[in-house]
C-alpha cells in the first residue's frame, strides 16, 4: 500500500478538493499523488506497472536500479536486441526523467532519424495513453502533456510537453540520426541508441561521421 505524507500545502490542496470533489475524489486524488511520488523514485516500478513492460525479468530490475543510481554519469549499456533495452533505456527512461524534472531537455540519437523518430513516437504514445493501457496518462491527470501543435512543438522529430514551467528553445525532446547537426543546441541528457550499425561502419567516411 502506498502513502503520502502532506506538507502543509497538500493538506490545504486535499481540503480544497475535499469540499469542491468531495471526498472519495479528493481521496483518489490523494492516491494518485502518492503513486506519483513513488514512481519518481522507482523506475523499475515505474516501466513495470505504468509503462506496461511486464515481462521485465530481475536482469532489468537491476538495470533500472543501476540507471536511476547513476543517473548524472555517463553510461555505456550492451544488450541484445530484443531485450527490452530500448524500451527501458531509451522510451521508459525519458519519461522517468521528465516525470521527475519536466523542465529537462532531451535528445535521442539513433544511427538514422527515422530510427530516433520511432523512439519518440513510442513516447508520445505513451502521452496520450495509446500504449501500456494509458498508465501513464492516468498517471499525469488530471494534467495532459500533450500540447497544440499549432502553439508549440508536437511533431514527429521534437516535443515540448506542457509540464514544462521554463521556457526553453530546445524541446522537451529532440531526436537526430549521424547525419543531422545539432550544433548550438544544449541539452541536459543524451541517450545514444543503436549508434553503431553494419550499414554506417563498411567505409571509413561512414565511420569518421558516426564517430
Amino acid at each position: 500500500m502506498l502513502t503520502v505524507q502532506l506538507d502543509q500545502a497538500g493538506t490545504d490542496q486535499f481540503q480544497h478538493l475535499k469540499e469542491t470533489l468531495g471526498e472519495p475524489q479528493a481521496t483518489a486524488h490523494l492516491g494518485l499523488l502518492a503513486l506519483r511520488k513513488h514512481c519518481q523514485s522507482d523506475l523499475a516500478y515505474f516501466c513495470r506497472m505504468i509503462l506496461g513492460y511486464q515481462q521485465m525479468l530481475l536482469d532489468h530490475d537491476r538495470l533500472c536500479q543501476w540507471m536511476q543510481q547513476h543517473r548524472n554519469a555517463p553510461k555505456l549499456i550492451l544488450m541484445p536486441r530484443g531485450s527490452y533495452k530500448s524500451s527501458l533505456c531509451t522510451v521508459g527512461y525519458t519519461l522517468w526523467r521528465l516525470l521527475n524534472d519536466p523542465n529537462l531537455k532531451v535528445l535521442i540519437y539513433s544511427d538514422t532519424t527515422e530510427k530516433a523518430e520511432r523512439f519518440l513516437l513510442s513516447i508520445k504514445q505513451h502521452i496520450l495513453g495509446l500504449q501500456g493501457n494509458g498508465g501513464f496518462r492516468s498517471l499525469t491527470w488530471p494534467s495532459h502533456w500533450e500540447v497544440n501543435p499549432q502553439e508549440k512543438p508536437w511533431n514527429q522529430s521534437a516535443i515540448v510537453i506542457a509540464a514544462r514551467t521554463q521556457g526553453h528553445l530546445v524541446p522537451s525532446v529532440d531526436v537526430a540520426g549521424i547525419e543531422t547537426s545539432k550544433a548550438g543546441m544544449h541539452y541536459d541528457l543524451i541517450i545514444f541508441d543503436d549508434i553503431v550499425t553494419d550499414r554506417n561502419v563498411t567505409t571509413i567516411d561512414q565511420m569518421d561521421k558516426v564517430e
